[in-house]
Protein backbone atom coordinates (compact mmCIF):
# COMPACT_ATOMS: atom_id res chain seq x y z
CA UNK A 1 0.00 0.00 0.00
CA UNK A 2 1.26 3.48 -0.84
CA UNK A 3 2.61 5.41 2.13
CA UNK A 4 -0.13 8.04 1.78
CA UNK A 5 -3.16 5.88 1.02
CA UNK A 6 -4.25 5.73 4.64
CA UNK A 7 -4.58 9.51 4.70
CA UNK A 8 -7.55 9.24 2.35
CA UNK A 9 -9.55 7.77 5.22
CA UNK A 10 -9.36 11.05 7.12
CA UNK A 11 -9.13 13.60 4.34
CA UNK A 12 -12.78 14.15 3.44
CA UNK A 13 -13.87 17.62 4.55
CA UNK A 14 -16.83 19.88 4.07
CA UNK A 15 -16.74 22.28 1.13
CA UNK A 16 -15.32 25.73 1.83
CA UNK A 17 -17.45 28.83 1.72
CA UNK A 18 -18.07 30.23 -1.73
CA UNK A 19 -15.62 32.79 -3.06
CA UNK A 20 -17.04 36.13 -4.16
CA UNK A 21 -17.20 36.28 -7.97
CA UNK A 22 -14.40 38.24 -9.63
CA UNK A 23 -13.22 39.27 -13.06
CA UNK A 24 -9.67 39.03 -14.35
CA UNK A 25 -7.68 39.49 -17.54
CA UNK A 26 -5.78 36.37 -16.49
CA UNK A 27 -7.10 32.86 -17.16
CA UNK A 28 -9.03 31.52 -14.18
CA UNK A 29 -8.57 27.92 -13.02
CA UNK A 30 -11.37 26.36 -10.98
CA UNK A 31 -10.43 23.11 -9.21
CA UNK A 32 -12.99 20.95 -7.42
CA UNK A 33 -11.73 18.06 -5.29
CA UNK A 34 -15.21 17.13 -4.07
CA UNK A 35 -14.10 17.87 -0.53
CA UNK A 36 -10.88 15.86 -0.50
CA UNK A 37 -7.69 17.47 0.76
CA UNK A 38 -4.70 17.66 -1.57
CA UNK A 39 -1.47 16.14 -0.29
CA UNK A 40 1.94 15.04 -1.52
CA UNK A 41 1.38 11.78 -3.42
CA UNK A 42 -0.62 10.19 -4.73
CA UNK A 43 -2.58 12.54 -6.98
CA UNK A 44 -6.22 12.67 -5.95
CA UNK A 45 -9.04 12.79 -8.54
CA UNK A 46 -10.58 16.20 -9.10
CA UNK A 47 -12.12 18.30 -11.85
CA UNK A 48 -10.59 21.30 -13.61
CA UNK A 49 -12.31 24.16 -15.40
CA UNK A 50 -10.25 26.77 -17.26
CA UNK A 51 -11.88 30.07 -18.19
CA UNK A 52 -10.03 32.12 -20.78
CA UNK A 53 -11.87 34.34 -23.23
CA UNK A 54 -8.58 35.44 -24.83
CA UNK A 55 -7.63 38.59 -26.72
CA UNK A 56 -7.44 40.66 -23.54
CA UNK A 57 -11.10 40.06 -22.70
CA UNK A 58 -12.17 39.86 -19.08
CA UNK A 59 -12.73 36.43 -17.59
CA UNK A 60 -15.25 35.86 -14.84
CA UNK A 61 -15.25 33.17 -12.21
CA UNK A 62 -18.94 32.77 -13.05
CA UNK A 63 -18.39 32.20 -16.78
CA UNK A 64 -20.09 29.08 -18.06
CA UNK A 65 -17.99 28.84 -21.23
CA UNK A 66 -14.66 27.07 -20.55
CA UNK A 67 -11.68 26.32 -22.77
CA UNK A 68 -11.18 23.15 -20.73
CA UNK A 69 -13.52 21.28 -18.44
CA UNK A 70 -12.64 17.77 -17.39
CA UNK A 71 -10.94 15.43 -15.00
CA UNK A 72 -7.54 15.83 -13.39
CA UNK A 73 -5.30 14.27 -10.76
CA UNK A 74 -3.66 16.79 -8.43
CA UNK A 75 -1.04 16.71 -5.68
CA UNK A 76 1.29 19.03 -3.78
CA UNK A 77 4.72 19.53 -5.36
CA UNK A 78 8.11 20.93 -4.40
CA UNK A 79 10.20 20.46 -1.30
CA UNK A 80 11.20 23.66 0.50
CA UNK A 81 8.41 25.64 -1.19
CA UNK A 82 5.84 23.11 -0.01
CA UNK A 83 7.08 23.17 3.58
CA UNK A 84 7.86 26.87 4.00
CA UNK A 85 5.01 28.47 2.08
CA UNK A 86 1.38 28.78 3.14
CA UNK A 87 0.51 29.17 -0.53
CA UNK A 88 1.11 25.65 -1.82
CA UNK A 89 2.47 24.68 -5.25
CA UNK A 90 0.78 21.84 -7.13
CA UNK A 91 1.40 19.32 -9.87
CA UNK A 92 -1.43 17.87 -11.88
CA UNK A 93 -2.22 15.64 -14.81
CA UNK A 94 -5.16 15.82 -17.18
CA UNK A 95 -7.36 12.73 -17.23
CA UNK A 96 -10.14 11.39 -19.42
CA UNK A 97 -13.50 10.07 -18.24
CA UNK A 98 -11.86 6.74 -17.41
CA UNK A 99 -9.30 8.52 -15.18
CA UNK A 100 -6.50 7.70 -17.64
CA UNK A 101 -3.85 10.27 -18.52
CA UNK A 102 -4.94 12.54 -21.35
CA UNK A 103 -2.65 14.93 -23.26
CA UNK A 104 -4.13 18.25 -24.35
CA UNK A 105 -2.81 21.76 -25.08
CA UNK A 106 -3.43 24.37 -22.37
CA UNK A 107 -3.51 28.15 -22.80
CA UNK A 108 -1.46 28.12 -25.99
CA UNK A 109 1.10 25.64 -24.67
CA UNK A 110 1.65 22.39 -26.59
CA UNK A 111 -0.17 19.18 -25.79
CA UNK A 112 0.82 17.18 -22.69
CA UNK A 113 -0.81 15.65 -19.65
CA UNK A 114 1.70 16.76 -16.98
CA UNK A 115 1.56 20.34 -15.68
CA UNK A 116 2.67 22.40 -12.68
CA UNK A 117 1.17 25.27 -10.73
CA UNK A 118 4.00 27.33 -9.22
CA UNK A 119 3.00 29.46 -6.24
CA UNK A 120 4.81 32.82 -5.92
CA UNK A 121 4.71 33.57 -2.19
CA UNK A 122 8.01 34.75 -0.69
CA UNK A 123 8.52 36.35 -4.11
CA UNK A 124 6.24 39.30 -3.44
CA UNK A 125 6.87 40.75 -6.91
CA UNK A 126 4.97 37.63 -8.07
CA UNK A 127 6.91 37.69 -11.36
CA UNK A 128 10.35 36.19 -10.68
CA UNK A 129 9.62 32.81 -12.23
CA UNK A 130 8.09 34.16 -15.43
CA UNK A 131 10.74 36.91 -15.57
CA UNK A 132 13.49 34.30 -15.18
CA UNK A 133 12.08 31.94 -17.82
CA UNK A 134 11.53 34.89 -20.17
CA UNK A 135 15.14 36.03 -19.77
CA UNK A 136 16.38 32.46 -20.22
CA UNK A 137 14.55 32.24 -23.53
CA UNK A 138 16.83 35.03 -24.78
CA UNK A 139 19.84 32.72 -24.36
CA UNK A 140 19.44 30.80 -27.59
CA UNK A 141 21.93 28.04 -26.75
CA UNK A 142 19.73 26.91 -23.86
CA UNK A 143 17.27 25.46 -26.34
CA UNK A 144 14.06 24.37 -24.69
CA UNK A 145 12.83 26.69 -21.91
CA UNK A 146 9.62 25.67 -20.07
CA UNK A 147 6.61 27.76 -21.09
CA UNK A 148 4.63 29.51 -18.35
CA UNK A 149 1.41 31.55 -17.98
CA UNK A 150 -0.02 33.59 -15.11
CA UNK A 151 -3.41 32.37 -13.87
CA UNK A 152 -5.65 32.94 -10.89
CA UNK A 153 -6.54 29.80 -8.98
CA UNK A 154 -9.70 28.84 -7.10
CA UNK A 155 -9.85 25.52 -5.24
CA UNK A 156 -13.17 24.30 -3.85
CA UNK A 157 -14.62 27.83 -4.15
CA UNK A 158 -11.71 29.34 -2.19
CA UNK A 159 -9.59 31.93 -3.98
CA UNK A 160 -5.90 30.92 -3.80
CA UNK A 161 -4.21 33.80 -5.59
CA UNK A 162 -1.92 34.38 -8.56
CA UNK A 163 -0.21 31.19 -9.76
CA UNK A 164 2.04 30.25 -12.65
CA UNK A 165 0.72 27.43 -14.83
CA UNK A 166 3.44 25.79 -16.85
CA UNK A 167 5.29 22.83 -18.24
CA UNK A 168 7.30 20.45 -16.10
CA UNK A 169 10.66 19.31 -17.38
CA UNK A 170 10.40 15.97 -19.16
CA UNK A 171 11.43 14.21 -22.34
CA UNK A 172 8.68 14.89 -24.82
CA UNK A 173 8.20 15.81 -28.45
CA UNK A 174 6.94 19.25 -27.43
CA UNK A 175 9.18 19.81 -24.42
CA UNK A 176 12.76 18.56 -24.19
CA UNK A 177 12.75 16.74 -27.51
CA UNK A 178 15.59 14.28 -27.04
CA UNK A 179 15.35 10.63 -28.05
CA UNK A 180 13.36 8.49 -25.63
CA UNK A 181 15.79 6.27 -23.73
CA UNK A 182 12.96 4.82 -21.65
CA UNK A 183 11.37 3.03 -24.62
CA UNK A 184 14.37 1.89 -26.64
CA UNK A 185 17.49 0.68 -24.86
CA UNK A 186 19.46 1.04 -28.09
CA UNK A 187 19.09 4.80 -27.53
CA UNK A 188 21.32 6.39 -24.91
CA UNK A 189 19.83 9.80 -24.16
CA UNK A 190 19.19 10.90 -20.58
CA UNK A 191 18.30 13.75 -18.22
CA UNK A 192 19.95 14.05 -14.82
CA UNK A 193 19.62 16.71 -12.16
CA UNK A 194 21.20 18.09 -9.03
CA UNK A 195 18.44 18.30 -6.45
CA UNK A 196 17.21 17.25 -3.04
CA UNK A 197 16.58 13.53 -3.04
CA UNK A 198 13.15 12.31 -1.95
CA UNK A 199 14.47 9.59 0.33
CA UNK A 200 11.75 7.15 -0.74
CA UNK A 201 12.90 5.93 -4.15
CA UNK A 202 15.37 3.10 -4.60
CA UNK A 203 18.11 3.79 -7.14
CA UNK A 204 17.14 7.49 -7.15
CA UNK A 205 20.67 8.84 -7.52
CA UNK A 206 24.36 8.03 -7.82
CA UNK A 207 27.37 9.81 -6.39
CA UNK A 208 30.05 11.74 -8.22
CA UNK A 209 33.54 10.44 -7.56
CA UNK A 210 34.86 14.02 -7.50
CA UNK A 211 34.28 15.88 -4.23
CA UNK A 212 33.05 19.47 -4.46
CA UNK A 213 35.72 22.10 -3.95
CA UNK A 214 35.85 23.93 -0.60
CA UNK A 215 33.60 21.37 1.09
CA UNK A 216 34.09 21.41 4.87
CA UNK A 217 31.89 18.50 5.93
CA UNK A 218 32.91 15.81 3.44
CA UNK A 219 29.89 16.56 1.26
CA UNK A 220 29.41 14.68 -1.97
CA UNK A 221 27.64 15.51 -5.21
CA UNK A 222 24.61 13.39 -6.05
CA UNK A 223 23.22 13.07 -9.56
CA UNK A 224 19.52 12.21 -9.60
CA UNK A 225 17.96 10.25 -12.46
CA UNK A 226 15.22 12.25 -14.15
CA UNK A 227 14.82 10.45 -17.48
CA UNK A 228 14.43 7.56 -17.44
CA UNK A 229 12.69 7.84 -14.08
CA UNK A 230 14.26 5.99 -11.11
CA UNK A 231 11.27 3.66 -10.84
CA UNK A 232 11.58 2.67 -14.51
CA UNK A 233 15.31 2.74 -15.22
CA UNK A 234 17.01 -0.56 -16.07
CA UNK A 235 20.36 -1.78 -14.77
CA UNK A 236 21.84 -1.35 -18.23
CA UNK A 237 20.67 2.25 -18.47
CA UNK A 238 21.89 3.00 -14.95
CA UNK A 239 25.33 1.60 -15.74
CA UNK A 240 25.54 3.58 -18.98
CA UNK A 241 24.67 6.92 -17.36
CA UNK A 242 27.02 6.38 -14.42
CA UNK A 243 29.90 5.47 -16.72
CA UNK A 244 29.20 8.36 -19.08
CA UNK A 245 29.25 10.88 -16.24
CA UNK A 246 32.49 9.39 -14.91
CA UNK A 247 34.14 9.82 -18.32
CA UNK A 248 32.78 13.37 -18.53
CA UNK A 249 34.17 14.36 -15.13
CA UNK A 250 37.47 12.64 -15.89
CA UNK A 251 37.80 14.81 -19.00
CA UNK A 252 37.29 17.94 -16.90
CA UNK A 253 39.83 16.79 -14.34
CA UNK A 254 42.43 15.89 -16.93
CA UNK A 255 45.57 18.06 -17.14
CA UNK A 256 44.76 18.36 -20.85
CA UNK A 257 41.14 19.40 -20.17
CA UNK A 258 41.39 22.71 -22.07
CA UNK A 259 42.80 21.22 -25.28
CA UNK A 260 40.65 22.81 -28.01
CA UNK A 261 40.91 19.65 -30.13
CA UNK A 262 39.88 17.35 -27.31
CA UNK A 263 39.44 17.75 -23.60
CA UNK A 264 36.07 18.69 -22.25
CA UNK A 265 34.81 20.13 -25.54
CA UNK A 266 34.40 16.61 -26.92
CA UNK A 267 31.85 15.74 -24.22
CA UNK A 268 30.38 19.14 -23.25
CA UNK A 269 28.29 21.48 -25.36
CA UNK A 270 30.20 24.69 -24.70
CA UNK A 271 27.51 27.08 -25.95
CA UNK A 272 24.79 25.76 -23.68
CA UNK A 273 27.14 25.71 -20.69
CA UNK A 274 28.14 29.33 -21.31
CA UNK A 275 24.53 30.47 -21.64
CA UNK A 276 23.55 28.48 -18.55
CA UNK A 277 26.46 30.00 -16.62
CA UNK A 278 25.61 33.55 -17.69
CA UNK A 279 21.89 33.19 -16.97
CA UNK A 280 22.59 31.82 -13.51
CA UNK A 281 25.05 34.59 -12.77
CA UNK A 282 22.67 37.30 -13.98
CA UNK A 283 19.94 36.19 -11.59
CA UNK A 284 22.35 34.95 -8.87
CA UNK A 285 20.06 32.05 -8.16
CA UNK A 286 21.07 30.84 -4.71
CA UNK A 287 19.87 27.35 -5.67
CA UNK A 288 21.34 27.50 -9.17
CA UNK A 289 24.12 25.05 -10.12
CA UNK A 290 23.32 22.84 -7.10
CA UNK A 291 19.52 22.39 -6.66
CA UNK A 292 16.78 22.14 -9.32
CA UNK A 293 19.61 22.05 -11.85
CA UNK A 294 19.20 19.90 -14.96
CA UNK A 295 21.54 18.52 -17.62
CA UNK A 296 20.74 16.34 -20.62
CA UNK A 297 22.32 14.34 -23.40
CA UNK A 298 20.69 13.20 -26.62
CA UNK A 299 21.38 9.92 -28.41
CA UNK A 300 25.01 9.61 -29.58
CA UNK A 301 23.91 9.59 -33.22
CA UNK A 302 22.25 12.98 -32.74
CA UNK A 303 24.59 14.77 -30.31
CA UNK A 304 27.02 12.93 -28.01
CA UNK A 305 27.71 15.93 -25.73
CA UNK A 306 26.22 16.94 -22.39
CA UNK A 307 24.03 20.05 -22.52
CA UNK A 308 23.22 22.37 -19.64
CA UNK A 309 19.54 22.83 -18.86
CA UNK A 310 16.63 23.07 -19.09
CA UNK A 311 16.53 25.95 -16.61
CA UNK A 312 14.21 25.82 -13.63
CA UNK A 313 13.04 27.69 -10.52
CA UNK A 314 13.69 31.42 -10.06
CA UNK A 315 11.58 32.22 -6.98
CA UNK A 316 14.69 32.71 -4.81
CA UNK A 317 16.73 34.43 -7.52
CA UNK A 318 17.25 38.11 -8.36
CA UNK A 319 18.18 39.05 -4.79
CA UNK A 320 15.34 37.24 -3.02
CA UNK A 321 17.46 35.25 -0.55
CA UNK A 322 18.99 36.50 2.69
CA UNK A 323 21.53 33.67 2.99
CA UNK A 324 24.74 32.59 1.29
CA UNK A 325 25.09 36.03 -0.37
CA UNK A 326 22.00 35.39 -2.50
CA UNK A 327 20.94 39.03 -2.02
CA UNK A 328 24.21 40.55 -3.21
CA UNK A 329 24.69 42.23 -6.58
CA UNK A 330 28.43 41.55 -6.35
CA UNK A 331 30.34 38.27 -6.39
CA UNK A 332 30.06 35.10 -8.44
CA UNK A 333 27.21 32.70 -7.80
CA UNK A 334 29.40 29.76 -8.83
CA UNK A 335 31.56 30.53 -5.77
CA UNK A 336 28.73 29.30 -3.53
CA UNK A 337 30.96 26.68 -1.89
CA UNK A 338 33.39 29.35 -0.68
CA UNK A 339 30.53 31.28 0.91
CA UNK A 340 28.53 28.38 2.37
CA UNK A 341 31.04 25.57 2.56
CA UNK A 342 29.00 23.60 5.12
CA UNK A 343 25.78 23.52 3.13
CA UNK A 344 24.63 19.98 2.35
CA UNK A 345 24.03 20.73 -1.35
CA UNK A 346 27.16 22.16 -2.94
CA UNK A 347 28.15 23.09 -6.49
CA UNK A 348 30.16 20.53 -8.52
CA UNK A 349 33.73 21.41 -9.44
CA UNK A 350 32.72 21.88 -13.10
CA UNK A 351 32.23 25.64 -13.14
CA UNK A 352 35.43 26.59 -11.34
CA UNK A 353 37.30 24.22 -13.61
CA UNK A 354 35.76 25.71 -16.75
CA UNK A 355 36.72 29.20 -15.57
CA UNK A 356 40.33 28.01 -15.38
CA UNK A 357 40.28 27.73 -19.18
CA UNK A 358 41.14 31.14 -20.74
CA UNK A 359 39.20 30.17 -23.88
CA UNK A 360 36.04 29.54 -21.83
CA UNK A 361 36.39 32.91 -20.09
CA UNK A 362 36.96 34.72 -23.38
CA UNK A 363 34.01 33.03 -25.08
CA UNK A 364 31.74 33.75 -22.12
CA UNK A 365 32.79 37.40 -22.07
CA UNK A 366 32.15 37.77 -25.79
CA UNK A 367 28.73 36.15 -25.46
CA UNK A 368 27.83 38.40 -22.53
CA UNK A 369 28.88 41.54 -24.38
CA UNK A 370 26.74 40.58 -27.37
CA UNK A 371 23.66 39.96 -25.25
CA UNK A 372 24.11 43.19 -23.31
CA UNK A 373 23.88 45.19 -26.52
CA UNK A 374 20.44 43.82 -27.29
CA UNK A 375 18.39 41.27 -25.35
CA UNK A 376 19.98 42.03 -21.96
CA UNK A 377 20.43 45.79 -22.18
CA UNK A 378 19.19 47.80 -19.19
CA UNK A 379 16.34 49.05 -21.37
CA UNK A 380 15.39 45.52 -22.46
CA UNK A 381 15.43 44.28 -18.87
CA UNK A 382 13.28 47.18 -17.70
CA UNK A 383 10.81 46.70 -20.52
CA UNK A 384 10.48 43.00 -19.76
CA UNK A 385 9.75 43.72 -16.09
CA UNK A 386 7.13 46.28 -17.14
CA UNK A 387 5.50 43.95 -19.68
CA UNK A 388 5.26 41.01 -17.27
CA UNK A 389 4.11 42.99 -14.25
CA UNK A 390 1.44 44.76 -16.32
CA UNK A 391 -0.37 41.41 -16.60
CA UNK A 392 -1.02 41.51 -12.86
CA UNK A 393 -2.52 44.98 -12.76
CA UNK A 394 -6.29 45.53 -12.94
CA UNK A 395 -6.85 43.55 -9.76
CA UNK A 396 -4.84 40.31 -9.88
CA UNK A 397 -1.95 41.41 -7.61
CA UNK A 398 -4.38 43.19 -5.31
CA UNK A 399 -6.53 40.06 -4.93
CA UNK A 400 -3.47 37.93 -4.30
CA UNK A 401 -2.30 40.07 -1.38
CA UNK A 402 -5.80 40.34 0.01
CA UNK A 403 -5.78 36.55 0.23
CA UNK A 404 -2.17 36.42 1.45
CA UNK A 405 -1.63 39.36 3.82
CA UNK A 406 2.16 39.39 3.65
CA UNK A 407 3.03 42.68 1.98
CA UNK A 408 5.49 44.68 4.08
CA UNK A 409 6.35 41.58 6.14
CA UNK A 410 9.54 39.52 6.00
CA UNK A 411 8.74 36.08 4.63
CA UNK A 412 11.62 33.61 4.54
CA UNK A 413 14.05 34.10 2.86
CA UNK A 414 13.37 37.75 1.95
CA UNK A 415 16.26 40.21 2.16
CA UNK A 416 14.41 43.21 0.73
CA UNK A 417 10.93 43.93 2.11
CA UNK A 418 8.91 46.52 0.20
CA UNK A 419 5.81 48.27 1.46
CA UNK A 420 3.85 47.75 -1.76
CA UNK A 421 3.72 45.37 -4.70
CA UNK A 422 4.97 48.16 -6.96
CA UNK A 423 8.04 48.62 -4.73
CA UNK A 424 8.76 44.89 -4.93
CA UNK A 425 8.58 44.98 -8.74
CA UNK A 426 10.83 48.04 -8.95
CA UNK A 427 13.36 46.44 -6.58
CA UNK A 428 13.53 43.43 -8.92
CA UNK A 429 14.29 45.71 -11.87
CA UNK A 430 16.92 47.75 -10.01
CA UNK A 431 18.61 44.67 -8.59
CA UNK A 432 18.85 43.03 -12.03
CA UNK A 433 20.36 46.00 -13.87
CA UNK A 434 22.83 46.58 -11.01
CA UNK A 435 23.79 42.93 -11.15
CA UNK A 436 24.30 43.11 -14.91
CA UNK A 437 26.59 46.13 -14.46
CA UNK A 438 28.72 44.18 -11.97
CA UNK A 439 29.08 41.33 -14.46
CA UNK A 440 30.07 43.87 -17.13
CA UNK A 441 33.02 44.90 -14.97
CA UNK A 442 34.09 41.41 -13.91
CA UNK A 443 33.29 38.96 -16.73
CA UNK A 444 36.83 39.02 -18.13
CA UNK A 445 38.57 38.61 -14.75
Amino acid sequence: MHKHIFVLLVCFVNGLSAQEPFQSKLPILLVNTNGWLIFDEPKIPATLTIIDNGNGALNSSLDTHAVYSGNMGIELRGKTSQLMSEKKPYAFELRNKSEKKQSLPLLGMPTEHDWVLLAPYADKSLIRDIFGFSLASRFSALGYVPRMRFVELVINDEYRGVYVLGEKIKQDEYRLAIADFSKDTAINSFIIKLDKESGFLANEFFNSKVPPRNAQDNQIIRFLFHHPKPENITKKQTAYIKNWMRVFEDSLQSPDFANPNGGYRKVLDINSFIDFFLMNELCRNVDGLRISTFFHKDDDHIDPRLHAGPVWDYNLAFGNADYCNGYMNEGWAFDFNKVCSKDYWLVPFWWERLREDPAFRAQAAERWATLRKTALSDEAIGQLVADISSQLKNGAAERNFKQWDIMGKKIWPNYYVGKTWEEEVEQLRKWTVTRAAWIDSNITK
